[in-house]
């Protein structure tokens, strides 16, 4: 072992040897185990500093397809039933998983992929902030790629619930400001026929605040509200028979809060 991996070298070792099984397409338990060391050495320090070692390898390795990333990821990271083989370095899986994609926007189905596994781990980053705390820079690659999900959604549910064809115009000009990165978040809000909708076209675990009974303005079939943060101002586009609102960030009036479940139509 270490005439082929320079073993009693330690760290160094444990990069080169990590690089091995990555291209072997092995975890680090199925290696170690496959080199004749005993099963007892897959729970020690080396072959967490092995693990950790590989992580940072693929953090800096160039995307070749979301699938192969994720596959990899999960295979290195995950044993039965989905447990982290080391919990502790769960935030580096996260970056491995992300980061190699930069500032580059995917395409929607690779995006839903990646976003669908990290929120299933972490939460919704523009909700569950505190199990983000640590992980802004994959933070802020997920919260841009929700933005766009949100904003599909929203438009492809509006779509078929609306009773007008205003919308088709209201997307150019929402996704003009949205890809020229104008947009900083977004979150809709449906009723309960729009809800319904949503969960049909994009499963049940799909994100988005709907409207409870409280509120001046009755809600109506086909009622749904764009809620967008420009940072200095918040904009609540609703669907016909409604307005577009717009509150200053910072005006004496209470701008509604994005990324809530519940909302009566005075909120918004």
């Amino acid at each position: 072992l270490h005439t082929r991996y320079d073993f009693f070298l330690g760290a160094e070792a444990a990069v080169g040897m990590a690089r091995v099984a990555l291209g072997q397409n092995v975890n680090v338990q199925d290696f170690l185990n496959s080199v004749g060391l005993s099963p007892a050495l897959t729970e020690t320090g080396f072959a967490e500093i092995m693990h950790a070692a590989g992580l940072s390898i693929l953090r800096i390795t160039p995307v070749t397809t979301a699938r192969e990333r994720l596959e990899v990821v999960r295979r290195w990271c995950l044993g039965p039933s989905d447990k982290l083989f080391f919990p502790n370095w769960r935030k580096e899986m996260a970056r491995a998983l992300a980061l190699p994609f930069g500032n580059q926007m995917p395409a929607q189905a690779d995006r839903d992929l990646i976003s669908n596994f990290l929120v299933g781990r972490f939460g919704d980053p523009r909700i569950k902030r505190s199990a983000w705390i640590g992980l802004d820079d994959v933070a802020d690659v997920l919260k841009r790629w929700l933005t766009e999900q949100s904003l599909r959604q929203f438009f492809d549910v509006v779509d078929r619930i609306a009773p007008d064809g205003a919308w088709k115009y209201r997307r150019k000009f929402w996704l003009a400001y949205h890809n020229q990165g104008l947009v900083r978040n977004a979150w809709v809000v449906f009723g309960t026929d729009g809800a319904s909708e949503a969960q049909r076209s994009f499963g049940k675990e799909a994100l988005f605040g709907v409207f409870n009974s409280a509120g001046r303005k009755p809600i109506q079939k086909g009622h749904a509200v764009l809620l967008l943060d420009f940072g200095q101002c918040i904009v609540a586009d609703w669907s016909y028979d409604g307005y577009c609102n717009i509150w200053p960030s910072s005006g004496s009036r209470k701008a509604p809060a994005l990324n809530l479940t519940r909302y009566s139509s005075d909120d918004v």
